[in-house]
């Protein structure tokens, strides 16, 4: 079963209309509504796992599916926005359903 975990800053943000994108460390970038946008700098606990969460745990709460996926990276789209992970020991395979928790 997939999971994974994390704490990283947000390096930079790009908003375009009502969709902002994270830019988390290096390796993760994910697209969320503007309105729950962060600042550059702040920390952000990241966790996307095949196994669902309580939602009230988190400050953005979704779920997706897996479209792409190679060795050590993948993407997922959750309701439209665009979650993309890379350098990933084990990405999970394409049709994987994912839940995402971020919480600021």
């Amino acid at each position: 079963m997939y999971s994974y975990e994390t704490d990283l800053d947000v390096t930079k943000l790009e908003t375009e209309g009502q969709v902002t994108r994270l830019f988390l460390g290096n390796d993760i970038v994910i697209e969320i509504p503007s309105r729950f946008s962060s600042g550059i700098g702040k920390r952000v606990h990241v966790k996307i796992s095949e196994e669902k969460d309580d939602p009230s745990k988190w400050s953005i709460y979704m779920w997706g599916n897996v479209y792409a996926s190679s060795d050590n990276s993948y993407k997922a789209s959750a309701g439209g926005f665009i979650i993309s992970i890379n350098n990933v020991s084990n990405a999970p395979q394409v049709g994987t359903k994912l839940y995402i928790g971020i919480k600021y």
